[in-house]
């Protein structure tokens, strides 16, 4: 449900031919209005992913497993962080559409952000 409402939301992007975000890495990012949901509906379904293989490996921790420091906890604080903005945003837009709103140019930047991070939290899984 959430993601259908994600997708409908995101889906009447309108306004702009060409939307550019950056990554963190500094790549150029240039794509229609339409890609760019499909992007954001990528990387929210990577995120959603993500969290629940990291919620599934800390429930087969014991206490003593569980260190802050180890690159595992690093990585999911960095992903909480990177994604916290992109979350928050989503739920904005989805709603923004409602009344035609332009899009945020902060999304457009928090989208690869997100990414990177979910993808650095994945490599850290066991």
């Amino acid at each position: 449900m959430r993601s259908r409402l994600l997708g409908a939301g995101l889906a009447l992007l309108s306004g702009c031919t060409t939307i550019v975000a950056h990554t963190p890495s500094g790549e150029t990012l240039e794509m229609t209005p339409e890609a760019f949901t499909r992007y954001v509906e990528q990387v929210y379904r990577q995120q959603s992913r993500v969290t629940g293989q990291l919620i599934r490996a800390v429930g087969n921790f014991s206490e003593e497993d569980i260190d802050e420091d180890q690159p595992l906890a690093v990585a999911a604080r960095r992903m909480a962080k990177a994604c916290e903005p992109f979350s928050e945003l989503v739920a904005e837009r989805v709603l923004a559409e409602l009344t035609g709103a332009p899009i945020d140019p902060a999304l457009v930047d928090a989208v690869p952000a997100c990414e990177a991070a979910a993808g650095q939290l994945e490599a850290a899984l066991p």
